[in-house]
């Protein structure tokens, strides 16, 4: 029994997948929600905007970043969630995210949680997603 919780936690892709396999990202909306541990109260809440044309909205603050650097990171996204070393993690900890990715084509797709890269250790798996996205909206505000 031991050795079985040691291994990836496998999840099924879900069918939207597939577009990401066929269609660019133009937009990726986020919203970060950080509770009190235990069920408890929202202690934060942080929605980012960030857009193909260089945009990156965080609340209320708009940056201008190169469309190069913003194609890098949706394209950083987009493998991320469509590879096939993508896990999800059974707990997800006291943070709950949400993501809408705006495709080229005018479709949304909508998902929660952090999509994780997972070693296969007890405690291997990183929320992969959102580390993404704090990775830029560090280079974002350390820029400015």
């Amino acid at each position: 029994m031991d050795a079985f919780l040691h291994k990836p936690l496998y999840f099924k892709e879900p069918e939207w997948f597939h577009d990401l396999t066929h269609e660019e990202i133009v937009q990726l909306n986020c919203v970060f929600e950080q509770y009190e541990p235990v069920l408890g109260s929202l202690v934060e809440r942080k929605k980012v905007y960030i857009n193909v044309n260089g945009s990156v909205q965080i609340d209320d603050k708009i940056y201008h970043l190169s469309e190069p650097k913003i194609c890098d990171f949706l394209d950083e996204i987009k493998i991320n969630l469509g590879s096939e070393k993508t896990y999800q993690p059974l707990l997800c900890g006291g943070g709950i995210s949400r993501y809408i990715l705006h495709l080229k084509s005018g479709k949304s797709i909508e998902h929660s949680g952090d999509y994780a890269l997972c070693d296969g250790t007890p405690h291997g798996c990183k929320r992969y997603t959102k580390l993404i996205v704090d990775n830029l909206l560090k280079q974002v505000i350390d820029s400015f």
